[in-house]
């Protein structure tokens, strides 16, 4: 962890923004004289840049490229254009006369009622606007009506909450004057503490929670009231403190109440009667959860920030019993002032950023080395737990090599293939929210009990091994040893799959199906991965297995059995070719002599 106290004479911080391609954050201050901070985000070292005082106490920050969104305590929403080049001193934009960071916008934010005269006696709402943040590229066409006609798949849109209101802006509705929001969602009569767009496609989803204690979720695409899901009750205390959208899985949301110690998790696809999963913070914390933040490169990695000063980062565990997940504490940093308590976590890459409410800056980086024991490990892998260890520190080399050293048998191939396969991320057709109960008191019934097992498979599942996305292909690339291993496990995964499909073909004849097709029919499908292995330099396929998949598929389908075999032959062929010293024995042509009598019967 590495830590900066900046230089706020007032104490008094209030938000952090990190930018996405620039190792550079923002922080904002409730001061009304220098209220906003630009620092450097090194791996082991952060350092101010520069600082500057906008005209009113900033609340909220959000970055975009070269664009920062300031969330004042006046209805507005404040754009900025920010020379990020020329702050971090690596080049500059060719705006070399102009200020580094100048005001290109601002944008006058609606309320459920006027805030701007009240009764005497009568309570004055608040002014502030207390989160902004910008959406994610749209993920082509959403479908419904958003975005709106005439806003681009690349506009600068964002949110600003006021009051109980999510305002939804085009960054470009304030030129000529002329200001109209895209959407006005009033999301509860109480002040909305975050709102957060969903961070994966179609990005249509905003969820916001507040002083009411629910957790809403609207979407975009609906037409008149964009209300989509929502809490029954409220969990985790009186008010939802922050709201959190998994970046691995997109229907997994976290939540944290401003006078509970524990997170709510929840699994959008069911209805919002209960969490899916309750998480305590753990022995030691006295202080209640202010912020959370999501791990970009672990899918079962969650940071809390506390009122008590403290961060602390939670490993997420799925029970083999089907129970309820639960969690355990990796790492603690506790800030050292003796006041100020923790009011934003944010997370870029491997690191954690914590910011509290007396001005110190801090930057957690995950190693390796701090990850030791919190993989998750399956049995039938136990004598491979070095490799579940090395995977989940993401030191793939360590891991592939781990795997060439050695023999694993078909229970623990299997797993060892889960492990280093990167998961292709749930698509948007693959999930949908439940209905809304038609009585808005009404209290959603069902699904928290089958929450609680779908997110503990959902957890097994994702967090074991890679995340989804992972880059592993450009990894092997780059890295032979790593090529090499998936070679081999792709190879002993396809020879454990054949003698099955053989094995059930012997037993049960030509009656037996797997997954809904035919036994040959799966033999057929497999071609590309038979010929792949057997032009592989590790774990070739035997020459005996090969020809009982072949004569497997003949008698079904002739033309099919022949390609088949042919390209089993040409593939043995090409390695004799290309081998400049005498093959052993398996991988010799003299090893298809079956094979070969096998293709000439149809004849």
């Amino acid at each position: 962890s590495t830590s900066l106290a900046l230089p706020d004479d007032s104490r008094f911080t209030t938000c952090l923004a990190l930018s996405d391609d620039q190792p550079l954050a923002a922080v904002g201050s409730g001061s009304h004289e220098t209220n906003m901070f630009f620092v450097q985000t090194l791996d082991d070292q952060l350092d101010v840049k520069a600082s500057f005082a906008s005209k009113f106490p900033i609340y909220a920050l959000a970055f975009k490229a070269n664009l920062l969104m300031a969330g004042t305590d006046r209805n507005t929403s404040v754009l900025y254009h920010v020379d990020r080049a020329r702050l971090l001193g690596f080049g500059d934009d060719g705006s070399d006369d102009g200020p580094l960071v100048r005001c290109v916008g601002t944008y006058k934010n609606k309320s459920a009622r006027s805030i701007d005269v009240a009764a005497p006696g009568s309570h004055v709402a608040t002014r502030r606007v207390a989160c902004v943040e910008f959406a994610p590229p749209f993920a082509g066409s959403t479908g419904g009506t958003w975005p709106p006609s005439g806003v681009a798949q690349t506009a600068d849109v964002f949110l600003a909450c006021l009051g109980g209101v999510v305002n939804i802006w085009d960054a470009a509705a304030s030129s000529g004057g002329q200001q109209h929001a895209l959407r006005v969602e009033k999301v509860s009569a109480q002040p909305v503490a975050r709102a957060t767009w969903s961070p994966l496609a179609p990005a249509t989803l905003v969820a916001a929670g507040g002083g009411d204690g629910v957790v809403s979720v609207l979407d975009l695409r609906r037409r008149g009231k964009a209300l989509a899901w929502r809490t029954a009750g409220s969990w985790g205390g009186d008010a939802v403190a922050d709201v959190a959208w998994s970046p691995h899985v997109p229907y997994w949301l976290a939540t944290t109440g401003s006078d509970g110690d524990s997170v709510s998790l929840w699994d959008l696809r069911y209805a919002g009667s209960a969490p899916a999963a309750t998480l305590t913070t753990g022995a030691g914390c006295t202080g209640a959860v202010r912020s959370l933040a999501w791990s970009a490169t672990h899918v079962d990695l969650l940071a809390t920030g506390a009122s008590d000063r403290s961060w602390r980062l939670h490993a997420l565990r799925a029970p083999a019993d089907g129970a309820a997940v639960s969690a355990s504490v990796v790492s603690v940093r506790r800030a050292a002032d003796d006041v100020g308590g923790v009011v934003a976590v944010r997370a870029k890459g491997s690191t954690f950023f914590s910011l509290s409410a007396c001005g110190d800056l801090y930057a957690h980086r995950v190693t390796s080395a701090a990850l030791v024991g919190a993989a998750a490990h399956r049995p039938a892998a136990a004598e491979l737990a070095h490799v579940e260890e090395a995977v989940y520190a993401r030191d793939i080399r360590g891991a592939a090599e781990a795997v060439l050293a050695q023999q694993a048998d078909a229970d623990a191939v299997r797993a060892l293939c889960d492990l280093f396969k990167a998961k292709p991320r749930p698509q948007p057709s693959s999930w949908t929210l439940p209905p809304l109960p038609q009585n808005t008191d009404e209290q959603p019934q069902g699904g928290d009990v089958p929450a609680v097992a779908a997110l503990a498979a959902d957890l097994a599942y994702y967090g074991y091994g890679l995340p989804p996305d992972f880059p592993l292909e450009a990894t092997a690339a780059r890295v032979p040893a790593v090529w090499q291993a998936l070679e081999r496990l792709n190879g002993a995964s396809l020879r454990s799959r054949l003698e099955a499909l053989v094995a059930q073909a012997e037993q049960a004849g030509d009656a037996a199906t797997v997954d809904g097709r035919p036994l040959w029919r799966a033999v057929v499908d497999r071609q590309a991965q038979i010929v792949q292995s057997v032009r592989g330099d590790t774990a070739p396929l035997d020459a005996r297995l090969l020809r009982s998949a072949v004569k497997l598929v003949l008698p079904h389908d002739c033309i099919a059995g022949l390609t088949l075999g042919l390209a089993v032959c040409d593939a043995f062929l090409a390695n004799h070719n290309a081998s400049p010293v005498p093959l052993p024995a398996e991988r010799a042509c003299t090893a298809l002599d079956g094979l070969v009598h096998v293709l000439l019967f149809p004849t």
